[in-house]
């Protein structure tokens, strides 16, 4: 809404320039953006090129006479510019310098233009700020995220660590197989007198064989296979008994 007849405050001046930019070109696509407005003019008060009156408020308001040609003079120019990147925004400025009305400071003291500069400043570093926060906030989130994820990684590494049995030193290790490689060996000659003691109790003619006419002997080849099976057969589950008692 006008604060005044033919003024306008940001919002709305902004809508002007662009209603106007595209009757002058005759292109509904074009769009103006209020930052962008705002921003024109808040270098042309650091310039100190344009003064940019303000409403009781403190508002900037722009008005139809100095303020809308001033405004549409520069879009112009960008929207050329667009197209030939030819002019620059600096450029620009300096143009309308020589061109057009502007408006000067008040009383024309330089102590006002560079108060309205720091003023200019410190609501660049605010509109700024304003801009960045959400990206900051979202970096804080992400590195939060992070940092939240490698703790609890920790954590689910420490209680494997804790649930886990304590890993045995190489001295242990060595230890464990040798008293497995004796165990072993004594599980091993222990069936064998297993073996041997029931082969012997097999019939003689189950042990014995022919050697010529009338003389027998004792079939030692298959005394060993039938010593070997009994051993195969047995061994798995005596060494599983054994380590079982320890």
């Amino acid at each position: 809404m006008n604060t005044e007849d033919n003024w306008w405050r940001i919002a709305d001046f902004t809508s002007e320039i662009e209603r106007l930019m595209q009757n002058q070109y005759d292109d509904d696509s074009i769009s103006m953006h209020t930052n962008t407005i705002d921003r024109w003019f808040k270098d042309l008060e650091k310039k100190g090129i344009h003064y940019v009156t303000r409403s009781q408020s403190g508002q900037r308001i722009y008005n139809s006479e100095i303020d809308l040609k001033i405004g549409m003079f520069i879009a112009a120019y960008r929207h050329e510019e667009d197209k030939k990147n030819k002019f620059s925004l600096d450029g620009v400025y300096h143009l309308l310098e020589q061109q057009l009305e502007t408006r000067p400071f008040p009383d024309g003291d330089d102590t006002n233009i560079e108060r309205l500069r720091e003023t200019a400043d410190a609501s660049d570093i605010k509109e700024m700020m304003y801009e960045l926060l959400p990206e900051l906030i979202h970096e804080i989130k992400q590195e939060l995220k992070i940092e939240l994820s490698q703790e609890i990684k920790q954590e689910i590494q420490s209680d494997i660590q804790k649930a886990l049995p304590p890993a045995p030193d190489e001295a242990e290790l060595r230890a464990n197989k040798i008293d497995e490689f004796i165990t072993r060996g004594r599980i091993e000659l222990q069936l064998r007198d297993e073996a041997i003691k029931a082969w012997n109790q097999k019939p003689s003619e189950e042990r014995m064989k022919k050697v010529g006419i009338f003389k027998k002997q004792e079939d030692y080849a298959k005394k060993e296979e039938f010593i070997h099976e009994y051993k195969k057969k047995h061994l798995e589950s005596s060494i599983r008994e054994a380590f079982d008692r320890e």
